[in-house]
């Protein structure tokens, strides 16, 4: 019988983790393991779901930007009933899924609001009687902690976890520049990023700027309004300005002139390679987009609420002079425009050398962990 695996995953605001967590479960899959990808977030379309059981949970999300609070589909806030009702759909799911490798995204790194969840899971895989090995599963940069909670993510990370898997390139950006690695015990390995090359041969976008928001409303309507009164003073080139599905339809002012607004598209990488500049965020998945495309660009780093994660990714993408850095605090419609300008100005970059073979390595070293599992 096939080993099985359950990768738990928990967005709640962009969608970046989903469709992390979804690559990482197909390739597991394609390696011949038996998976089931429990989701907590809400529902994302267009996921490749190919060769993997996928479970929707009661889905929650952040009330906003700053993750003050969770709040469930309906907008409401959670409460200690709902919290009991999602964790025991989520103890049910593991006790069905019987993993032999039980795979965690960014827990416990990240997402400490879900922990009235994850150490039950955490204790629940601890007592099981086919007990699994456990991984987590996290991007190549990590929001920036108070060392306090970094030391209580360590200290949950040695007790429970028996690999720490993070997708990204060592030689480009590693763990220890946003963690303190020397607190774990636990082994980590850079296993390169998770990357599907997704996107169909398309003439769209040809010469235009392509903005593309990000995947939430919140977080996009800063860049929004720059870029569209950034548009309306560009006589020469389109702007085509991509925003959250349902976003766009909001009663938000329209850029008049030659700009285009459209909700998010699932050609975006192909749009990147006929584009004459890309501005966006530096979410990860959106910069491996911009690394295959080779694309120019403008990154735009969201730092609201004292995100860092996005800054770091940027400033290093930006120092290998694959794209031109504009901090939010400077963001204004002639800041952008300059950048743009000197973005289009720009050669256009190399082949990047940065691995994205990261599913290729996790279905070798889950091979592995489950080989010493016996």
């Amino acid at each position: 019988m096939n080993p099985t695996a359950l990768v738990v995953v928990q967005h709640l605001l962009g969608s970046g983790h989903l469709r992390r967590a979804v690559l990482l479960g197909r390739a597991l899959a394609d390696a011949g393991m038996q998976v089931t990808v429990a989701s907590g977030g809400m529902p994302l379309a267009g996921l490749n779901m190919a060769g993997i059981n996928f479970v929707q949970l009661p889905p929650v999300r952040a009330a906003d930007a700053a993750f003050s609070a969770l709040v469930d589909a309906d907008g409401n806030a959670v409460d200690e009933t709902w919290r009991a009702g999602r964790r025991r759909a989520l103890l049910a799911c593991f006790d069905s899924a019987r993993p032999d490798l039980l795979v965690l995204e960014t827990f416990p790194f990240g997402r400490r609001k879900m922990r009235f969840e994850l150490l039950p899971l955490l204790a629940r895989a601890e007592q099981a009687k086919k007990k699994p090995r456990i991984v987590c599963s996290v991007r190549d940069v990590l929001q920036q902690r108070k060392p306090s909670h970094s030391a209580e993510s360590a200290e949950w990370a040695n007790r429970y976890f028996d690999a720490v898997w993070v997708h990204g390139d060592e030689k480009f950006i590693p763990l220890r520049d946003s963690f303190p690695v020397d607190q774990l015990r636990v082994a980590v390995t850079h296993t390169g990023y998770l990357y599907g090359h997704r996107g169909a041969v398309g003439g769209e976008g040809e010469d235009e700027v392509i903005v593309s928001t990000g995947g939430t409303d919140a977080a996009g309507r800063a860049l929004y309004d720059v870029a569209s009164a950034a548009a309306e003073a560009d006589h020469e080139k389109t702007w085509r300005i991509l925003m959250a599905r349902g976003a766009a339809h909001q009663k938000r002012r329209r850029p008049a002139g030659r700009a285009r607004v459209e909700n998010n598209r699932a050609d975006f990488p192909q749009l990147l390679r006929n584009c004459a500049v890309s501005v966006s965020r530096a979410g990860c998945n959106t910069v491996l987009d911009l690394l295959s495309a080779r694309a120019r660009a403008v990154l735009v780093p969201f730092e609201e609420h004292g995100e860092t994660e996005q800054l770091q990714r940027a400033t290093r993408i930006s120092k290998t002079g694959r794209a031109v850095l504009l901090r939010e605090r400077a963001l204004t419609p002639a800041a952008l425009t300059k950048a743009v300008t000197k973005a289009a100005n720009a050669p256009r970059p190399a082949k990047t050398a940065v691995n994205m073979n990261g599913a290729t390595a996790c279905a070798a070293l889950a091979e592995e962990i489950l080989r010493r599992r016996g």
